[in-house]
């Protein structure tokens, strides 16, 4: 009698969808008095204490982890902040500095360059993503937004989950218990078509403990930790309005100076090609024509033909030597030859060491030779082109940010402000980071090294070093 007792409280179960609990009571009731005629009196009696001791211990457990709940509310905290900074790359170093010290990290961090007509007007955004714990949450903003110039746009929002995370604590332990009377329905079914349908319930129980239990630890995790969202952008320009009288009277100035300075180029340009031709072509020429009037006509044809022949000689070689002097060597601005940016600037990355789901700094030294600078990170001026790394993440090692040293600020004939510049030995670094699964031994990150090198009067093509930065992993 069990058996089929047992099996038709399941499917009216099933097609009724009532309650877990009600069901529950009602297949116990069924098994304690399908039971009472067949076990005897004590194993009656264990069935009923045991049944009347979980429902004793759930309600307890029920009273305490609500009151815990009451106490202990679950708020899910999130900033996020635009703010301008003087220099975007420093503030970057910062923001990273302040997650971590109040036991937070950056979870991602992206540098992009607002493209403009005018090279003056590019500048260059970096947005970050910050978790640190909820206790240091109003901390870390408040540090975050005085590393502000401006503080452009401020949102913080809080949402309290304390209710949802309490129903799920309470329908978790509701599918804990079912699940425990299932087991033991389980253990006491006599026919495979029996045991077949429990298992069917039981993997429906299961499946929704699974869910129940990730949403759970979802809700700790983002109550626990807040989101911290900064954009850093670059100092909005001023624009100054320079039209009026006396700014079109100096324009008009320059530009007659401009005019008569080529006007006078021109003629001194004109008057060094002519004297060659006149010299040895219309000199020799007129000379024939004289010389015409007192010879015979043969005579006087050879003549010709003579010195037309040497005029046109005379002509190229001179025309030749011209070229061959400007095609020479290539010349900067100044007449200085030219140099190649990456000529003057040697790289070596250094080995970097990594534990998985661990995170290390590699170190890539920069030798720049004697006489020479490159652009600072980030340049003084955004037409100029900063030292720029990047590096491709391979075999789970991923990139976190990049830290760029402080620049030495110095005075060029070039440019009318101090510009800030690396020169001599200087070492930029990465944070490189291995996931849980990165296979232990050697790897290579494939990187490249964008400069820009200058000396004391101009500044010369940029230029990109191929690198590899080997990576070990223990």
């Amino acid at each position: 009698m069990k058996s089929p007792t047992i099996l038709l409280l399941t499917i009216v179960f099933a097609l009724t969808g009532c309650d877990r609990q009600v069901a529950m009571r009602q297949t116990e009731a069924m098994i304690a008095k399908s039971d009472a005629k067949a076990q005897p009196a004590e194993a009656r009696g264990y069935v009923a204490e045991n049944v009347e001791a979980e429902r004793i211990s759930l309600n307890d457990v029920d009273r305490a982890e609500s009151a815990a709940a009451a106490i202990e509310r679950k708020i899910i905290r999130n900033a996020d902040l635009t703010l301008e900074v003087s220099s975007p790359a420093e503030a970057q170093r910062k923001v990273s500095s302040i997650a971590e010290s109040s036991g937070g990290f950056v979870v991602t961090s992206e540098s992009k360059q607002r493209e403009d007509v005018e090279p003056a007007k590019r500048t260059r955004d970096i947005k970050l993503v910050v978790r640190v714990p909820s206790s240091h949450f109003e901390a870390a903003a408040a540090a975050i937004e005085g590393l502000a110039t401006n503080v452009v746009q401020r949102n913080i929002a809080g949402e309290d989950v304390t209710e949802q995370f309490i129903d799920l604590e309470a329908r978790l332990k509701t599918q804990k218990a079912l699940e425990l009377q299932f087991l033991g329905i389980m253990k006491q079914a006599t026919k495979v078509a029996d045991a077949l349908e429990v298992q069917r319930q039981i993997a429906e129980v299961r499946t929704e403990i699974e869910k129940l239990e990730g949403r759970k630890r979802f809700l700790e995790n983002r109550s626990s930790l807040s989101t911290i969202t900064v954009n850093l952008l670059s100092p909005t320009p001023i624009v100054v309005s320079t039209t009026g009288f006396g700014r079109n009277l100096r324009d008009a100035v320059s530009e007659s100076i401009d005019l008569a300075t080529g006007m006078v180029l021109f003629f001194i340009r004109f008057v060094i090609v002519m004297v060659p031709v006149v010299v040895f072509v219309f000199l020799p020429l007129g000379l024939s024509i004289f010389q015409l009037r007192k010879n015979n006509s043969l005579f006087k044809t050879k003549f010709i033909y003579a010195t037309l022949v040497l005029g046109l000689l005379a002509a190229a070689c001179s025309k030749s030597v011209s070229d061959s002097n400007n095609q020479s060597v290539p010349l900067a601005a100044n007449g200085v030859p030219r140099i190649a940016s990456v000529n003057v600037v040697k790289a070596t990355p250094q080995e970097a060491v990594l534990q998985p789901g661990a995170s290390a700094q590699a170190l890539v030294p920069l030798k720049i030779d004697a006489g020479y600078h490159v652009n600072a990170n980030p340049p003084s001026y955004p037409y100029l082109k900063a030292t720029e790394l990047e590096v491709q993440a391979a075999n789970g090692i991923s990139v976190s940010f990049f830290i760029y040293p402080d620049p030495i600020t110095k005075k060029f004939s070039f440019a009318e402000k101090p510009l800030a510049v690396y020169e001599g030995d200087t070492t930029l670094k990465v944070q490189l980071k291995a996931d849980k699964s990165a296979k232990s031994g050697s790897h290579n990150l494939f990187a490249k090294l964008r400069v820009q090198a200058c000396d004391d009067q101009v500044c010369y093509a940029p230029g990109t070093i191929d690198l590899t930065i080997p990576v070990v992993i223990k």
